[in-house]
């Protein structure tokens, strides 16, 4: 009986001393849960417009669906889990910017703040604007490019290629490999075009329209050399007679016939104005010029044109087409110029927008801002809406030929067969 008694003021004791530690009531942490929360419900997608043909980085898409916050900050949207921009937001409808994911099966997903669920959308596309050609870079030091339907081939004159051969002149076939087709006279080609029987025609600053015959031909001969022009020509286009317009440093357009080689006339004056740029287009010869002189009148940059007023190729008087001082990117210079089906002017400079678009109405914007860079040397139309950009720059990533899909198709070199 003592020994039980023993063991009972034990086990009190013990009891006593767990009060006396830990208290009399259970301290539990407060509880998490909020008797008055009411979870928001759950975004739902029904539609992504545009559907398809949208480009990654570029394009604004609208988000069609329910249960989205009216409050922008409090959705969030992610292609394959990179987030993109929104720009509005309504119950019903997200606009955001494409991020740059390039793929044929994105899993969209759109949270809210407050809800549990994610809505989901799969699978969306979304499509590069450009592509690069031939790889390019740096160490190849490309000039002129010009595409040729008859191959579906793009042409390039490089000063020197990466494997220091100079003045090659290589061709990019359809599956995008790389060929030597000639060698230049002297120097690189600052222009080229295809013309009449599948000659490449080219200018260069030695004064001096040269041609290749069909096929190409390595090494280069004298025999290249077309005709003597009057002073250094930096660009040339044929008109729809396959007159030859060349314009450079001489300060004036020199028509060549495309025939013979020897009848060469001044078509038009531009004093005091060196020549970068020519393109025809709708009955009209487009120049850009750069003018020297201290007139105040005359824009230091500008596009004039000259109708082209008969067969043999005769111009009309100078108008200023557009005062290149006076718009927004007068800060950089033109380097080249062509137009579009419905008579946009596609401008490349060496600014921060390196592509900008001239619109008939002198509306000018540019041409997928943010996400081309370095400046474009030269432009050129292929096949369909994909126009070509020899884009120059300091490093091999900056120096590329890009294939870019403008959606529109350019209007016609008249040269080509």
């Amino acid at each position: 009986m003592l020994k039980l008694s023993k063991i009972y003021l034990i086990v009190v004791s013990i009891i006593a001393a767990f009060f006396l530690i830990n208290g009399c009531e259970n301290d539990y942490p407060e509880s998490l849960w909020d008797p008055n929360y009411s979870r928001k419900p759950d975004p739902e997608i029904t539609s992504i417009q545009p559907a398809q043909n949208a480009f990654a980085g570029i394009d604004e898409l609208t988000i069609s669906g329910s249960n989205f916050s009216t409050v922008i900050e409090e959705n969030l949207v992610n292609f394959n889990g990179v987030s993109a921009e929104l720009l509005s937001a309504t119950a019903t409808q997200l606009v955001v910017k494409a991020p740059n994911v390039v793929s044929d099966s994105i899993l969209v997903q759109v949270s809210v703040r407050g809800a549990v669920l994610f809505g989901e959308y799969f699978p969306y596309q979304l499509q590069a604007a450009f592509t690069i050609v031939g790889d390019f870079d740096k160490n190849d030091d490309a000039y002129a490019i010009e595409y040729n339907p008859s191959d579906t081939s793009l042409y390039v004159s490089l000063f020197i290629d990466k494997n220091g051969i100079s003045n090659i002149i290589t061709r990019i076939s359809a599956d995008n490999e790389r060929h030597d087709y000639s060698r230049t006279l002297l120097d690189k080609a600052s222009a080229m075009r295809f013309g009449p029987d599948g000659y490449l025609f080219y200018v260069n600053a030695l004064g001096v329209l040269c041609r290749i015959p069909p096929g190409g031909e390595f090494p280069a001969t004298a025999n290249q050399i077309f005709a003597i022009l009057p002073a250094a020509a930096f660009d040339l286009d044929f008109d729809s007679n396959n007159n030859i317009y060349c314009g450079g440093s001489g300060k004036a357009i020199y028509r060549v016939k495309s025939d013979d080689g020897s009848n060469i006339t001044t078509a038009a004056t531009y004093d005091l104005i060196n020549i970068r740029a020519v393109r025809v287009y709708d009955g009209y010869l487009y120049v850009v010029g750069r003018y020297t002189g201290d007139d105040p009148q005359i824009p230091a940059q500008a596009i004039w044109r000259n109708e082209i007023i008969s067969a043999d190729g005769e111009l009309g008087p100078n108008e200023l087409y557009y005062d290149w001082t006076a718009g927004p990117y007068l800060e950089s210079d033109i380097n080249t110029i062509t137009f579009s089906s419905d008579g946009n002017a596609y401008i490349g400079t060496d600014g921060s927008e390196v592509i900008v678009i001239l619109e008939p109405n002198g509306n000018i914007e540019p041409l997928y801002p943010g996400v081309l860079s370095r400046q474009t040397y030269y432009l050129t139309w292929g096949e369909g809406t994909f126009l070509y950009a020899n884009r120059r720059g300091s490093t091999p990533e900056e120096s590329a030929i890009l294939k870019i899909n403008v959606l529109k198709e350019g209007a016609p070199y008249y040269g080509r067969q």
